[in-house]
């Protein structure tokens, strides 16, 4: 049994789905382009949160 939803529903739910991927694929690309400033960033991430939290 289908639940019945509009067309607003699905728009929303595959522009969802359609995000998620695209986040993802970016985070791959980045992360084979520049895995070592990755890293750097990272560690210079967590000093900037710790200086405020």
């Amino acid at each position: 049994m289908i639940p019945q939803m509009s067309s607003m529903d699905w728009v929303i739910l595959l522009f969802y789905f359609f995000f998620i991927y695209f986040i993802f694929f970016v985070n791959l690309y980045f992360m084979k382009k520049i895995n070592l400033n990755f890293k750097k960033l990272s560690l210079n991430f967590f000093k900037y949160l710790n200086k405020w939290y």
